[in-house]
């Protein structure tokens, strides 16, 4: 049914493989959890209306009728698409949902945040590993240095730059 890193995958409904596949392509299997599937939390949170939900639900518990008001109004979606969002969100471990007579109550789960967390701290470590940025010595002024554009003969953009610093009037 699917190619690639996709056939590893054991999905636990065809349906929800088929959603996280148009939406998630690089879905992998969390040993954690068993057979279902967890993308990378910046995956996650690169949808805008994912994001807002996300950020609704920082706040407190809200229900979905109350998440979706806000989507829909903000966004112009439908509130199938929002419970979508909401769904993706839930079978990756973003938000835990509770029933509560009718109302479905949602709210952001902790261990999804400290993931989020862990995965900036190592994009951080990341960028002072390769820019050779250590502890609170920063130099502000190596962040802020923007990295020069390599200029090729004939290269029209770089030659009409270069043409203007040295003209008289452009300053």
């Amino acid at each position: 049914m699917f190619g690639g890193a996709e056939s590893r995958l054991l999905p636990t409904t065809r349906a929800n493989a088929t959603v996280l596949q148009r939406c998630l392509p690089r879905a992998s299997i969390d040993s954690q959890v068993g057979c279902a599937l967890r993308v990378h939390p910046f995956q996650l949170m690169s949808e805008p209306i994912r994001r807002r939900i996300l950020e609704i639900l920082a706040s407190g518990e809200h229900t979905a009728g109350e998440v979706s008001d806000s989507i829909v109004s903000e966004f112009g979606v439908t509130p199938s698409a929002v419970s979508r969002h909401l769904r993706i969100l839930r079978e990756n471990h973003a938000v835990i949902m509770r029933a509560e007579w009718v109302n479905r109550l949602y709210r952001l789960d902790v261990q999804f945040v400290e993931r989020l967390k862990d995965e900036v701290h190592q994009l951080d470590q990341l960028w002072r590993r390769r820019y050779g940025i250590m502890g609170e010595s920063t130099d502000e002024s190596m962040l802020s240095t923007p990295i020069p554009r390599r200029v090729r003969e004939g290269d029209r953009r770089g030659h009409r730059a270069a043409m203007q610093r040295d003209d008289p009037w452009w300053s």
